[in-house]
């Protein structure tokens, strides 16, 4: 009875141990009440900070309170609050907490911190223009750099294990930055632009490969209605410099709509840009990147279209049949696009022999599987021959085979001879003439069944090929996204 005090000390000092550690947990940023918009860095200190994990969990408007997130080293999460779905905001503008729960190694929690933070990211009320109308005009001497991520990803309609080694190839990232700089102002007409890709690469499998036009200079004519064109007709392209749209010469309202031209990557390894026709409308203003922009959506869609991409060892051609969705953000106070987001849903036939060619960098017609083994002719089994007739019986035998010869007969025994003299042998008897052979037996008649009709079956079927179909399709899905950065 003595050691239950020590044993209740020991209990309280245990838990006051782990209430300690626990309160080692705690959210740097974004600090409490603090008003949030665009992509949010969460940035979590947790005790034993070289191990473990902390799990987010986001409560607010239309959520679940479901964990959205885990992170290792350095515990940092970035929230995009501009994240949309069916062109709705996943997190709407208004109060959430997030919580950050810190687990050790082994899954034991360590504690939780919380924080209650606003998301704004509408431009409303007084800051919110009625109208707007949406111009390119740019300022001599003015510099801007844009960071470009995109994404393909390939799935394939029929399962063919033939199939898998091209499948695995199809997938695609991309990652590039480049830098505007304007060389004259707009002044209501075209302003030149030189587009400087500073650096960029594709990742295709295990394989990465710089884009082309690394370390040149694009010279680009921009129209104020959007249009980015070479400044000479001929003069080279940088396809991701040039992804924009045709802009309405009229003042725009929320939920006004306009249709016309918008340049697009229908790949994110396509060897130039794709114009499309596209339903636009304006559907908001918001902040982005510190700018209050014009939030347009687009939709398009074209069937049986000609794509050629690059792979790692060459260029392979293929018909896509696509629909997409666009979301462009327009600094209406500057006069730019400041960001894109392109989704695009492809079907694709693919010609196996110019994507293994590709893949592979051989010869177009390079099957991947192995050739299936031959059929007979015809498509049914071959007929077995016929059985072969029973063979004849063996005629008889001669009637009466020659009779042997008669044995001679034993001389007379000579006449005794006197007493004292032995009388003298007898001649031997002369040998019998042989007998004669007997005449040969008649030949037998002929088997009285004949050989076997010959077979009635139908010629067999063809082997089952397992050769490299020559066409395939599948469904691929195409992500774009161009920010400009600070």
């Amino acid at each position: 009875m003595q050691r239950a005090p020590w044993l209740i000390i020991c209990l309280l000092l245990a838990l006051l141990a782990t209430a300690a550690f626990g309160q080692g947990v705690s959210i740097l940023s974004p600090t409490a009440s603090q008003t949030v918009r665009g992509i949010v860095r969460v940035q979590v200190q947790k005790p034993d900070p070289d191990s473990g994990w902390v799990s987010f969990k986001l409560d607010g408007p239309g959520q679940k309170g479901e964990y959205v997130a885990a992170v290792s080293k350095p515990f940092v999460f970035s929230w995009n609050t501009l994240e949309r779905k069916d062109t709705k905001p996943v997190y709407p503008d208004g109060t959430y907490t997030i919580t950050a729960s810190a687990c050790n190694p082994s899954g034991q929690s360590l504690g939780n911190a919380t924080v209650t933070v606003t998301i704004n990211n509408s431009v409303s009320g007084f800051d919110a223009p009625s109208s707007v109308r949406l111009r390119m005009d740019y300022k001599r001497g003015k510099e801007f750099t844009y960071e470009v991520e995109g994404r393909r990803d390939v799935v394939l309609k029929k399962d063919n294990p033939l199939l898998e080694p091209i499948a695995k190839e199809l997938n695609i990232t991309l990652k590039a930055e480049y830098v505007d700089h304007s060389m004259t102002t707009s002044s209501g007409g075209p302003a030149l632009i030189r587009k400087r890709p500073v650096q960029g690469w594709t990742q295709i499998g295990k394989d990465t490969k710089n884009i082309s036009g690394l370390g040149k200079i694009y010279t680009m004519s921009v129209q104020p209605t959007g249009a980015i064109d070479p400044k000479h007709k001929g003069d080279p392209n940088f396809p991701l410099g040039g992804l924009t749209m045709t802009l309405p010469d009229r003042d725009l309202r929320v939920g006004d709509t306009w249709s016309g031209d918008l340049w697009l990557m229908l790949d994110p390894a396509a060897d130039r840009r794709h114009k499309v026709r596209a339903q636009n409308r304006l559907d908001g203003f918001q902040w982005l990147g510190g700018f209050k922009v014009a939030r347009v959506i687009s939709t398009f869609s074209e069937k049986g279209t000609d794509l050629c991409i690059h792979f790692k060892n060459g260029q392979a051609c293929l018909q896509t049949s696509f629909k997409g969705t666009r979301y462009s953000y327009f600094a209406y106070e500057l006069g730019r696009f400041v960001g894109i987001e392109d989704t695009i849903e492809h079907e694709y036939d693919v010609d196996v022999a110019q994507v293994s060619a590709a893949l592979a960098g051989s010869g177009y017609g390079t099957g991947m599987g192995m050739p299936g083994m031959p059929g007979g002719d015809g498509m049914g089994m071959p007929g077995m021959p016929g059985m072969p007739g029973a063979p004849g019986m063996p005629g008889e035998p001669g009637m009466m085979p020659g009779a042997p010869g008669m044995p001679g007969m034993p001389g007379a025994p000579g006449m005794p001879a006197a007493p004292g003299m032995p009388a003298a042998p007898g001649m031997p008897g002369m040998p019998g003439a042989p007998g004669m052979p007997g005449a040969p037996g008649m030949p037998g008649e002929p088997g009285m069944m004949p050989g076997g009709m010959p077979g009635m079956g139908m010629p067999g079927m063809g082997g089952y090929q397992q050769a490299m179909p020559t066409k395939i399709k599948a469904n691929g899905t195409v992500t774009l996204t161009v920010m400009e950065s600070k």
